[in-house]
């Protein structure tokens, strides 16, 4: 139900005319913790370098938000950074990603609380930010498998936490206008010493995987890394794993793999080949297919990973079938761990 004037004039905003207008783009920052790394010791500034992804996207990682926010966008996050980690409940390092609008909008008039150095506006853009909305849906879940891949190590995955949204716009007179409420969550996880240079390395990183990403190949490997319900996100991973492998087979190059793979003989290049590409054809359900892909293309990939990848589908196809499994037995962890090797493998 939409407020009446009245009620919105009670709560402190005022009318403005129609020809006092402003000119607004709008920004939205979103705040990770990552959890399973953190700077050592010798590490003196304690932050990344900051990181483009994309024209209109910059990426930065430090022990403080308000560090991480100055170094991206060159103001503070939060007023009091020890309130706001109390109430998101934060850990540091922290992972800033902001993103940035091209399109300015007009404001004519509306109701507003104009401060010194910031303004308020109330519901007064119901059709702005649509470009963040597509840059939230289309973008952020491929920069953010990036980094989860790249920031994590073999042994030890991870874990990018969403603690906070900021959504703001700028006018022409470089006064902050917000129109928008934050969110939060959490959780928890182990944490190992990195430098500065490593985590610089893994941001660059994870630029090259963005650039290469699409948004299907991302969506679900995404979607499994926000999700919190053990059994939905076992079934995201999978079905990312699932997808990603239909999609890598069909890049296969059998005149340049197979004969480096399968060391054809020369009397036999043309039968030899023939030979392996009908194989090829055969190949048909996922089994079939991780296995070519694994002998062929992922260079990362072991035994071990193809043992892990049988027992992953013998519990997907439990569920599939409608038997029970105990969500706290499925094996989240290790089908997390093959996904990000997988994606690592590009």
């Amino acid at each position: 139900m939409q407020a009446s004037s009245s009620a919105i004039e009670k709560m402190g905003y005022s009318k403005y005319p129609d020809d006092d207008v402003l000119l607004v783009k709008f920004s939205v920052q979103r705040v990770y913790s990552v959890q399973g790394i953190n700077f050592e010791k010798e590490s003196e500034l304690l932050k990344s370098a900051v990181i483009q992804f994309g024209q209109q996207c910059k990426v930065v990682i430090a022990d403080s938000v308000n560090k991480a926010a100055n170094e991206a966008c060159g103001e503070d996050y939060a007023e009091n950074e020890e309130e706001w980690v109390k109430e998101k409940k934060g850990r540091s390092p922290y992972l800033l990603v902001c993103f940035e609008e091209n399109e300015e909008h007009i404001l004519k008039g509306g109701y507003r609380q104009e401060k010194e150095e910031h303004i308020l506006t109330y519901d007064e853009f119901k059709d702005g930010k649509q470009e963040i909305k597509k840059w939230e849906v289309e973008e952020l879940p491929s920069i953010i498998t990036s980094l989860t891949v790249h920031l994590s190590e073999p042994d030890l995955q991870i874990k990018l936490v969403s603690l906070d949204r900021s959504v703001y716009g700028k006018t022409k007179d470089n006064k902050t206008l917000f129109d928008l409420k934050m969110t939060a969550s959490m959780s928890a996880f182990q944490s190992r010493p990195k430098s500065t240079v490593d985590i610089n390395l893994s941001l660059r990183k994870s630029t090259n995987l963005y650039s290469s990403l699409d948004q299907k190949t991302s969506r679900h490997i995404f979607m499994a890394l926000e999700e919190p319900d053990r059994l939905k996100q076992f079934l995201y991973y999978f079905l990312f794993i699932e997808r990603f492998t239909h999609s890598q087979f069909k890049k296969i190059n059998y005149d340049n793999c197979a004969q480096n793979m399968f060391n054809i003989p020369a009397r036999m290049s043309v039968a030899g080949m023939e030979f392996f590409k009908e194989r090829q054809l055969d190949a048909k359900n996922l089994s079939q297919r991780f296995q070519w892909c694994s002998l062929l293309l992922w260079s990362e990939i072991n035994d071990n990973d193809v043992t892990s990848f049988k027992k992953l589908k013998k519990t997907r196809d439990l569920i599939s079938h409608g038997e029970n499994v105990i969500e706290s037995t499925l094996p989240v962890e290790e089908i997390r761990i093959l996904a990000l090797k997988l994606l690592g493998s590009i």
